[in-house]
């Protein structure tokens, strides 16, 4: 299974996945978040981030996101990570699959460079 994110509002865009994300130890029943629906977007977790205030970067740095998946046992591998340099200091948007299985939420993390992203950002909670 893998966890596939998209970076929209920053300028450059793009998406990465990593294919070692997401097992958990839970057996395999699918849930979703309230947006998990037939006619849903693929991308069905987005969190909008204000690079600024909330990361204290501006335009023209770069920023790095990660997310974990999780269960009331454990958690996932990271997924790979998603770079982008910011060229809207006001909102970017951090899109994700929803991944199959017994997920109760996803933890999210951000950093500067592809091998330094484990600042803690949020707890995304599906409901």
């Amino acid at each position: 299974m893998a966890i596939s994110l998209s970076i929209s509002a920053c300028g450059g865009g793009g998406s990465g996945s990593s294919s070692d994300t997401a097992s958990l130890s839970q057996p395999s029943t699918p849930t979703g978040g309230s947006n998990n629906t037939s006619n849903s977007p693929q991308f069905a977790n987005t969190i909008e981030i204000n690079p600024l205030r909330d990361l204290g970067l501006g335009v023209g740095d770069n920023v790095c996101f990660k997310i974990k998946a999780y269960n009331n046992v454990t958690e996932s591998k990271f997924s790979g990570a998603l770079c982008s340099t910011l060229k809207n200091e006001t909102s970017v948007n951090l899109s994700w699959n929803d991944v199959p299985g017994n997920v109760v939420g996803y933890y999210v993390y951000y950093g500067t460079k592809k091998k330094d992203v484990n600042n803690f950002l949020v707890d995304v909670v599906e409901s």
